[in-house]
């Protein structure tokens, strides 16, 4: 999964959703067409046959037509979903049309036009390159059909009429090339624009849970300041009552609550500035390895009992850059999140040159199916106790600062899943002070 500028978060979680619902519809609108043209077919030969003495051979196009069934019952049944698929449908319509005609009269057959079907859906539908290719095997069945009828009225003088037939060959080819070409163009143009309104959407609704998570913060910084305030108080107080020798173990444990309330507060202080605006007026200036140093300091606090190996590797001069709040925030959320998945170690790694800060994270858990997303947009965590706001927030920081972040599996040489490393590239100079952090 990739995600950032390039590929955005929700892009690449729905995307494989978005693409399988697009295959499904195409699927149900190629077998209901396939459908009526069956019923359509069947209509004809029994109406040539039997009202107009046309001689066919019966048999032969009823075997044709019942195998086109049994091929349609079997792609509802299989719902088999993928674009080579999908060209395996119109390529079976394109085979079936071409038997029909051979046996109907070929190319002098008024329904030759037909393959102009196959060649508009799967120009509407495929990719460019599948659609070519539809467009090659319906020139190609055409021109069989009028080989062999050329060939079967050798020994007709209907020259005028063969021309005739030659030219609506020409004309056949002429249309398939036009319309691959320009009903191509219009359908890659519109899945364009449905990408975009789809990005768009999915990009509104991202800054709307981000204002109401901001909101929400804030909220709940005013509502928890007080009765904190109030226990670091009474800490402080119990804190500074003489205690006997005999109370040492309590003593500790006060000094422990106070340690505790403090760091609420802190984060509470931190909730405050970032709430509602992502700046960093109190963020200092500091060098990128002192501030993976911080970085790492503090998550440690919250994990003292996790193995964190560091790898920071500097390719480059000492640039400086504003310690960002919500990015450290990020940080130690991911690092929080291999941590869960790997309690016992977690690999931090960080690296930069002159342009871009290179960091991953690497956990030894069951891997990425951890990840999932509900229909609103919005991104949640399968794990018993995750609300499934850390990667995306995350992801809302690393975005902002015009970077990009990646989540794929660790596997071994047998194709077992290790874990899960998390990739994140951030550019420097959105990170330093004239850089327009904001």
């Amino acid at each position: 999964m990739q995600f950032g500028k390039k590929d955005t978060f929700s892009d690449n979680l729905l995307g494989n959703v978005e693409e399988q619902h697009s295959h499904q519809i195409y699927l149900r609108r190629l077998l209901l067409i396939r459908s009526i043209s069956i019923c359509g077919q069947l209509l004809v030969i029994h109406i040539a046959y039997y009202f107009y003495q046309v001689s066919l051979p019966l048999a032969t196009l009823l075997i044709i037509e019942m195998s086109l069934i049994g091929i349609t019952l079997m792609a509802f049944w299989f719902n088999l979903l993928s674009v080579f698929a999908l060209w395996v449908q119109l390529f079976i319509d394109i085979i079936a049309l071409t038997a029909l005609l051979y046996y109907s009269g070929g190319a002098s057959n008024p329904f030759v036009s037909l393959y102009l079907l196959p060649v508009i859906m799967a120009s509407i539908m495929l990719p460019a390159r599948w659609a070519w290719l539809t467009s090659f095997m319906a020139v190609t069945g055409y021109s069989f059909v009028l080989l062999t009828y050329q060939a079967q009225n050798e020994h007709h003088h209907q020259s005028a009429f063969d021309l005739h037939v030659f030219g609506m060959w020409l004309g056949f080819l002429l249309s398939v090339l036009l319309i691959s070409y320009f009903v191509v163009e219009i359908a890659r143009n519109l899945r364009a624009s449905e990408r975009r309104l789809s990005l768009a959407r999915e990009q509104t609704l991202r800054d709307q849970h981000l204002v109401a998570l901001g909101t929400l913060s804030a909220g709940v910084a005013h509502e928890l300041g007080t009765p904190l305030t109030t226990m670091a108080i009474i800490a402080d107080e119990i804190q500074q009552t003489k205690i006997s020798s005999d109370d040492g173990a309590f003593y500790q444990d006060i000094n422990i609550l106070t340690t505790q309330i403090n760091r609420c507060k802190n984060t509470l202080a931190t909730l405050r500035k970032s709430a509602g605006e992502f700046a960093v007026d109190a963020g200092h200036e500091t060098t990128i390895s002192d501030y993976f140093e911080t970085v790492i300091k503090q998550w440690k606090k919250q994990r003292e009992n996790t193995l964190l190996e560091v790898e920071i590797t500097n390719n480059s001069q000492q640039n400086k850059i504003l310690a960002e709040q919500t990015l450290t925030q990020s940080l130690i959320s991911l690092l929080n999140n291999a941590a869960d998945a790997s309690p016992d170690q977690v690999i931090f790694k960080a690296s930069w040159d002159e342009v871009m800060i290179f960091v991953d994270i690497i956990d030894f858990g069951s891997g990425i199916a951890q990840i999932s997303s509900n229909n609103n947009g919005q991104f949640v965590s399968t794990k018993k106790h995750g609300m499934g706001l850390g990667l995306y927030l995350a992801h809302a920081v690393i975005e902002r600062l015009n970077g990009e972040i990646s989540l794929h599996n660790q596997q071994d040489f047998e194709g077992v899943i290790q874990g899960v490393c998390t990739h994140i590239e951030l550019p420097i100079a959105r990170l330093q002070v004239d850089g327009g952090v904001h």
